[in-house]
């Protein structure tokens, strides 16, 4: 296998009727990347579609859990490849295909024009390219208030999912001590970027709600987030 400078992790969980198009539609956009599917050992087959794809498709890697252990999980292993691996960049999206290849393709571009700086897609900068559900929509972007007010941060999108970071700037950050088991992690995530000055962009993206499978933000999430800010406020 051929390695690019950059690889997306793309965490999977019960995605076997997604996973695929998420996959051939970022490869239309970005050949010039390596893609690493992390599979929260997923009951649903996701793990074996995926290595069917594989077969034909020369930089596509797959690490399948032994049981599960959650997004947060999934993003630190991703993390750990890419360093150990000697990559440039690691990218992470969703694997619902709630996230734009295209955006993804300009995101690429725009880290490769600035030195030691984090691209975060936001769905706040531009609100009107996304197409998800009223009640979704207001969920995030009070909960995201709600996080920057308590957490002091600067941060518009600190949920986002859809994020490039140079391999550099990851290893100054102890990211395999952050605790939060799924979403939580991304606010972690944002708060270390903050605490520790990294420059970063917000990169206003189309985002919309995924056709097919079933959302993984359940209230549990919801209460895990909210507790975790809580309890971490402005510290």
């Amino acid at each position: 296998m051929s390695k690019n400078d950059i690889l997306l992790v793309i965490p999977t969980y019960n995605e076997s009727e997604s996973i695929i198009n998420t996959i051939r539609d970022i490869y239309k956009k970005n050949t010039d990347i390596d893609i690493l599917i992390i599979d929260d050992n997923s009951p649903d087959g996701t793990c074996d579609i995926v290595r069917f794809e594989s077969r034909t498709c020369k930089n596509l890697m797959l690490i399948v859990g032994d049981k599960k252990d959650g997004i947060a999980s999934a993003y630190k292993k991703g993390f750990d490849y890419a360093i150990k691996n000697n990559y440039k960049y690691v990218a992470q999206c969703d694997a619902d295909g709630s996230h734009d290849p295209n955006d993804l393709k300009k995101m690429i571009e725009l880290i490769k024009q600035k030195d030691n700086t984090v691209i975060i897609g936001s769905r706040y900068i531009d609100s009107k390219k996304n197409i998800w559900r009223f009640d979704r929509f207001i969920l995030s972007r009070l909960g995201n208030y709600y996080i920057n007010f308590m957490m002091d941060l600067s941060i518009k999108d600190t949920t986002s999912g859809f994020r490039i970071y140079p391999c550099n700037i990851l290893k100054k950050i102890n990211f395999s001590n952050l605790k939060g088991k799924s979403f939580v992690f991304q606010v972690e995530m944002s708060r270390e970027i903050i605490k520790n000055k990294i420059k970063f962009i917000e990169f206003g993206i189309k985002f919309k709600d995924r056709v097919y499978g079933e959302s993984k933000l359940d209230i549990k999430t919801i209460c895990e987030t909210l507790l975790f800010v809580t309890k971490t406020r402005k510290n």
